[in-house]
């Protein structure tokens, strides 16, 4: 009998030991949760600011691109050079893109075209054998008679993707005269969508306002852009965005976080970060602190079974 009742005892004890862990780790697991819930906010909205900012930067490249193109094309127009013999006019043009390396745009080069969309001079040695008749943007110049700027596209000398910014310039009798053409880098905008990627799985879209893709960036494993992005309904959701943030979900399910900002020219920048590789931090700090609770608790059970039975021991040796 005192065998058996002191079996029992054990048994009611363990349960017991039980109960104390649960309610000793109970506290702490609520705090885990809370603070998750907590983190979890925080990371999204840091998500949140982060995608809109690098929207911002990103179209603030686009805008600077042709500003900058715009100013710099203007005061080539002022230089008897491009009047002059074709080799002054190339040895001019030379001279200007060397003292635009250090631009936040690089310059991947200048060209004097004829209204006809024919090379003049250029910065390439074969610059001469260029044709631009084929280029949306030089028929548009010659149908608004203004600066206009390109989509993004391949240069035909520098082989790289660009945004080409057109100047036409005028005669006395109004006339265009010839046609400068300026090709710009997009490194800077393809390291912002490298950031995005880098961290947080993203992207970086630039769009028309009829829903092409005009670049995908970060640049492909051989340096071309894509201008592929197979989600309609993402596409929609970002060009019909009446706030500078939006979430959209792909066709697999990846939930992103898109920063949202329209250009004067209407086309769309928008950066998308994965929603999970943003909260992939968060959760796993959570896991790790769950872990580190559970082995506390399994710590604290195996100490409290130890110290029970030989409590009994003493007990049954003193009945």
């Amino acid at each position: 009998m005192p065998s058996s009742h002191l079996r029992t005892g054990r048994v009611r004890l363990h349960w017991l030991f039980v109960l104390i862990v649960l309610i000793a780790v109970m506290p702490m697991f609520a705090l885990y949760f809370s603070r998750l819930q907590s983190n979890r906010e925080h990371a999204l909205a840091e998500a949140r600011a982060h995608a809109a900012d690098l929207a911002g930067d990103a179209a603030s490249v686009q805008a600077g691109i042709a500003m900058k193109a715009r100013h710099l094309l203007e005061m080539i127009a002022q230089s008897p050079a491009l009047r002059g013999t074709i080799e002054e006019c190339e040895s001019y043009l030379t001279w200007v893109q060397y003292l635009t390396q250090s631009s936040t745009a690089e310059v991947t080069g200048l060209f004097v075209m004829d209204p006809a969309g024919k090379g003049i001079c250029g910065t390439y040695p074969n610059g001469r054998s260029v044709d631009v008749s084929d280029r949306p943007h030089y028929r548009q110049v010659l149908d608004t008679r203004n600066f206009v700027t390109s989509e993004i596209v391949i240069g035909r000398f520098s082989k790289r993707p660009i945004i080409a910014a057109l100047l036409p310039v005028l005669n006395a009798k109004g006339q265009i005269e010839f046609i400068l053409v300026l090709g710009a880098d997009l490194d800077r905008l393809n390291e912002i969508a490298a950031d995005a990627r880098t961290k947080f799985n993203g992207l970086l879209l630039v769009l028309g306002n009829d829903g092409r893709v005009i670049a995908n960036l970060p640049k492909l494993d051989d340096g071309e852009i894509s201008h592929r992005f197979d989600e309609p309904a993402i596409i929609d959701e970002v060009l019909h965005a009446n706030a500078p943030i939006v979430e959209a979900v792909d066709h697999a399910g990846v939930r992103r976080i898109f920063g949202v900002k329209e250009l004067p020219n209407g086309q769309t920048v928008a950066v998308g970060l994965d929603r999970e590789a943003v909260l992939a931090p968060v959760e796993h700090a959570f896991r790790a602190d769950l872990l580190f609770l559970l082995l506390v608790a399994i710590s604290n059970d195996f100490s409290l079974r130890r110290l029970g039975p030989r409590r009994w021991k003493i007990a049954a040796m003193l009945d």
